[in-house]
């Protein structure tokens, strides 16, 4: 179709409001617990060892992997719509009881897994949402805000850490940001292609007329057309084999499993274990107190991944992916190469810094690259049919991998050495630049449709 008319944008961005302010605040919930923990661990008002930190840590993953089945479930028998508005609401109690006057942990425990029972139905539905409404020639950059506002989400718990220094202004904070979400809610809209799928045809073409506006006409009739016969196509195959048989199709199989493999192998990279624990990971100095660490390290990959939407639909998926895989293999290598030499020559400062500085380029290249890329990827990869499956292997996948890297970090901290774990790192960054070279079919600027017809052409060159 060439450029996107403006006012089409518009739309698709007014559409998708409601998404990316849920994903501020899943930000808020990945933010809030490098802050927590320095609060927990000072004691003032609740306090936790640092294994009850690594448990408040891997409680919302444990809340992801057993909610990622209904959240799948969920998110194709009652649409993106209800969901989105219904974990608005789900996060809003959640957050209410962190910001109790109490001085139990169990309370945290609880909340922190309903948090990440949210967080499972976000993750199944944003980026199916996304997918589903943002022309192809700018589904990257679409993806790219809702990256925006999660770093937002991040940046937003570490302001009010600084400015109230309170454990508990920090769950009041996110509690006020999930009543502005709510409000949000105002701008939902089910997308088009999950209308067709329940045969609401006519609300389905209004629904992708208010999306593509300034478009030629021939333009879009011809793309809803292409797009209705693939779903009914989709469905009517479906409807006349097992379940089973339908999952063991190449153009089935194949994405869900290419999905599984690039969510954790990028997970077990370990770049995300630098926002969890970045207060321990980084060393004292006389200058910054530890509380602003966060609020610096986040500030920092909030300005910088803007730059990422701006270009992400410019270059291809599979480069972009590979060069930030790549970069984690050269960065793990350093950390673990500066812990080794660090914990053999303990008076040696710049050790110590050359691992402070691995960790926070592992922390930029993940959250900056390979996670927006990512995302870009898990909103084209999965077909119609099993797009809240594949959302549910998305989200099993990414929390038994993050619960892994939390009690990984928790094991060699106290009974080894984190240079092991580091050269683990390594190796699967190693495995995961193989998943995307052999496995990811290209999906910048290509209809949906079409990106899953490459996973039948996947030559043995390993082009598409």
């Amino acid at each position: 179709m060439g450029k996107v008319p403006k006012k089409a944008v518009r739309k698709q961005i007014i559409a998708l409001i409601p998404v990316c302010m849920n994903g501020l605040i899943v930000g808020c919930s990945y933010g809030w617990m490098p802050n927590a923990i320095y609060f927990l661990l000072a004691g003032e008002e609740v306090s936790a060892t640092l294994f009850q930190c690594t448990l408040i840590a891997s409680f919302p993953e444990i809340g992801r992997v057993l909610s990622a089945i209904p959240a799948g479930m969920l998110t194709d028998k009652y649409g993106r719509k209800k969901i989105t508005i219904g974990v608005a609401i789900l996060h809003t109690f959640a957050w209410l009881g962190l910001s109790l006057d109490n001085t139990s942990i169990i309370i945290t425990y609880i909340s922190r897994f309903v948090i990440g029972f949210g967080i499972s139905l976000i993750d199944a539905t944003s980026f199916i949402s996304i997918g589903e409404i943002a022309s192809p020639e700018i589904r990257g950059r679409l993806t790219g805000i809702y990256s925006i506002f999660l770093n937002a989400g991040v940046i937003s718990v570490s302001i009010i850490a600084v400015i109230f220094s309170s454990y508990r202004s920090l769950a009041r904070g996110v509690t006020i940001l999930c009543i502005i979400s709510l409000l949000s809610m105002y701008w939902a809209m089910e997308t088009p292609r999950f209308l067709i799928s329940i045969s609401k045809s006519e609300q389905a073409k209004n629904n992708f007329l208010k999306i593509r506006q300034e478009y030629q006409e021939n333009d879009v009739n011809e793309e809803f057309v292409k797009l209705q016969k693939y779903i009914v196509d989709e469905n009517t195959l479906k409807s006349q084999l097992s379940w089973r048989q339908f999952l063991k199709m190449e153009a089935v199989r194949k994405p869900l499993l290419t999905g599984v493999l690039l969510n954790i192998f990028m997970k077990l990279s370990g770049g995300t274990l630098f926002g969890y624990y970045l207060t321990s990971l980084l060393p004292s100095n006389n200058y910054i107190p530890k509380i602003y660490y966060p609020l610096i390290t986040q500030t920092f990959l909030f300005f910088i991944s803007f730059g990422l939407p701006l270009f992400i639909d410019s270059f291809s998926r599979r480069s972009m992916f590979l060069f930030g895989a790549a970069a984690m293999v050269a960065i793990n290598m350093i950390c673990a190469l500066a812990n080794y030499f660090l914990v053999a020559n303990e008076a040696v400062s710049i050790f110590e810094w050359v691992f402070a500085m691995g960790n926070i380029l592992s922390s930029v290249c993940t959250d900056v690259i390979l996670f927006p890329v990512n995302r870009a990827v898990r909103s084209e990869l999965y077909p119609q049919a099993v797009k809240g499956f594949g959302g549910s292997l998305a989200v099993i996948s990414i929390a038994l991998s993050d619960i892994m890297l939390n009690q990984m970090y928790g094991f060699f901290k106290a009974y080894s050495h984190l240079y092991f774990m580091y050269f683990i790192f390594l190796m699967n960054s190693m495995i995961l630049c193989l998943v995307i070279y052999f496995l990811l079919p290209e999906g910048c600027g290509v209809a949906l449709p079409d990106i899953q017809m490459k996973f039948k052409s996947i030559k043995s060159k390993h082009t598409v």
